[in-house]
């Protein structure tokens, strides 16, 4: 159940990451809903790492030579205080952030759902779409970072229900790549 009230980090996500970052947010969210179905996590702490996860990334936030991951704890840690989390869940939070991209062994349920679920938003047509706006004048980065994350990501994924979804994603991503290479003439 959610008791908490995150549209002010809404606001700063939409702020600080545009539609990019807000709407990254958001479907994490959802992807989480479909993967962690059936399974007991923290609804609140999903909620403020999904919008807070990637703050040190944005301009606003970002320091050179700090990776994202470091940075967004940094930042999280100067308001966190302000949505009454227990000392245990403000433990859960800073795993899961710091660890978003991390293949490592994750202790909580929440950090590992929020590693899933950010992986799985770069595989498939969605994953697609956000490599290639990164890059617009550069196609060859595009397809070098679609084939990199088709090559890693299924690779972190920890829970089944991932896995499975990825699977389908995958798929999606052979087809383009595939179409693409062939339409291209591998001139891209």
């Amino acid at each position: 159940m959610n008791i908490r009230n995150f549209e002010s980090l809404s606001k700063v996500t939409l702020e600080c990451g545009g539609e990019f970052g807000f709407y990254h947010s958001k479907r994490l969210i959802e992807i989480i809903d479909v993967i962690g179905r059936g399974m007991n996590f923290n609804r609140d702490i999903i909620e403020f790492c999904a919008y807070t996860h990637d703050l040190g990334g944005y301009p606003k936030y970002m320091k050179e030579n700090v990776d994202h991951a470091i940075r967004s704890r940094e930042v999280v840690g100067e308001f966190i205080g302000q949505f009454g989390f227990s000392d245990e869940e403000k433990g859960i939070i800073i795993e899961t952030i710091l660890n978003h991209h991390n293949p490592i062994s994750l202790k909580s349920l929440e950090a590992v759902l929020l590693r899933d679920a950010d992986a799985i938003d770069f595989l498939g047509f969605m994953g697609i779409a956000r490599d290639i706006t990164r890059a617009p004048k550069d196609i060859q980065k595009g397809i070098k970072a679609i084939q990199a994350h088709r090559e890693k990501l299924p690779g972190i994924l920890t829970l089944d229900s991932s896995k499975k979804m990825a699977e389908e994603r995958i798929k999606e991503m052979d087809v383009f790549l595939n179409k693409f290479l062939s339409e291209s003439f591998k001139y891209y």
